[in-house]
């Protein structure tokens, strides 16, 4: 699975193939269109849904429950976006100027 944090996406989403490969559950997406994700187009998600996930140990990590919006075509599987990057800071910059993971800085 092709998965990428992007602190520039101001949404989360899943790819419309892994959504059927999984047999996920959508909802209908009654929001407007977005720009950019896909070859720099703007697209209409054609759903969303939530997704209880975690990142190590797999999946005896801590647990996340984020909102996807789910785009019929996409270059990876899974992003997650700035907001919940920022919001649960799975990602942080620290003062001495290193970018990771919490993890990543404090070792």
């Amino acid at each position: 699975m092709v998965s990428m944090l992007d602190t520039q996406m101001q949404f989360n989403s899943i790819a419309g193939h892994v959504v059927d490969e999984y047999h996920l559950d959508t909802e209908e997406y009654y929001g407007d269109p977005i720009e950019g994700i896909v070859d720099g187009v703007t697209t209409m998600p054609i759903g969303q849904l939530n997704i209880t996930f975690s990142f190590l140990d797999g999946g005896t990590g801590k647990r996340y429950t984020a909102q996807f919006l789910v785009l019929a075509k996409a270059d990876f599987d899974i992003a997650i976006g700035g907001p919940f990057i920022r919001e649960s800071k799975i990602y942080i910059k620290d003062p001495r100027g290193y970018i990771g993971t919490l993890q990543q800085i404090k070792s």
